[in-house]
């Protein structure tokens, strides 16, 4: 399971820098959107690009134990959003407005579930440190 999410790590954070780029290309409409963009390139990426290295053959425990921190705070905030957005739409007592959130829930799963199953290599690997001599 870690080589294969080491893999996946990989595959995703090339979508996601690629999917960024052409969001880039698009244009900009000023520095407030720019930054923006950034921004969440960085802060989706990073749980990928974190991952990778604590799921590496030669990852120390402090880098397992925070691309765990960060996956963990990736799953936390996506539910977080996913929760203000149904009661929002609910509340607005629309159907409409449920629908709209579709694709931001599929949008969120594409991440938790990788998140949760990085959560559960880092914990492999993790036991894997704990096993080998000082």
């Amino acid at each position: 399971m870690i080589r294969a999410m080491r893999i996946a790590n990989v595959v995703l954070l090339a979508l996601w820098v690629l999917g960024g780029s052409m969001s880039f290309l698009q244009g900009t409409g000023g520095l407030p959107e720019l930054l923006g963009k950034l921004t969440g390139l960085v802060a989706f990426g990073a749980p990928f690009y974190l991952s990778w290295r604590g799921l590496g053959p030669q990852s120390a425990l402090k880098v397992v134990q925070r691309a765990r921190t960060v996956n963990i705070v990736l799953i936390s905030g996506s539910v977080l959003v996913a929760v203000v957005l149904g009661a929002i739409a609910v509340l607005s007592d629309s159907i409409g407005g449920l629908l709209a959130l579709l694709p931001l829930v599929v949008a969120l799963l594409m991440f938790v579930v990788p998140a949760i199953l990085n959560i559960k290599a880092l914990r492999k690997r993790k036991a894997e440190l704990d096993q080998r001599p000082v």
